[in-house]
Formats: C-alpha cells, structure tokens, sequence
C-alpha cells in the first residue's frame, strides 16, 4: 500500500509498527496491524487504513483483518 500523498510504500515509509499474524486450526489467518500515518493530522488515515485492511483479504488464507491507527 503507498501513501496517498507520498508515492511510497507505507512500510519503507516506517508506518507499520506491527504486523501479527495467527493462524487457526483451519489454516485460516488472522492478521492484525498496527500502524500510524505520516501526520496526526491527515485527513486520508481512514482511506489508507481501509485500503490495508481490503489488500489483506484479498490474500486467500486470510479471513480476517483488523488495522489499528495508532499515534504512539
């Protein structure tokens, strides 16, 4: 995922404080993300958080993904 006003990727921008991944006795995972944005301020957070969360779904095992915008 880049960030809407910086063409770069959030995780080379150092957005992404955590990234757990748990996997059920399914085989299906559970990703939770912790992350923040370039600014307390930028008016794009929920789209960028809506975009990560979707681009992980898309992956086949995943069932579920929870994006946490955190400031700290």
């Amino acid at each position: 995922c880049f960030d809407p006003e910086i063409p770069v990727d959030i995780y080379e921008l150092g957005l992404v404080y955590s990234a757990d991944v748990r996997t059920g006795e399914d085989g299906s995972r559970q990703v939770a993300v912790r992350m923040t944005l370039t600014a307390p301020g930028c008016g794009m957070g929920e789209v960028l958080v809506d975009d990560v969360r979707s681009k992980l779904e898309l992956i086949p095992t995943v069932s579920e993904a929870d994006v946490d915008l955190v400031f700290d």
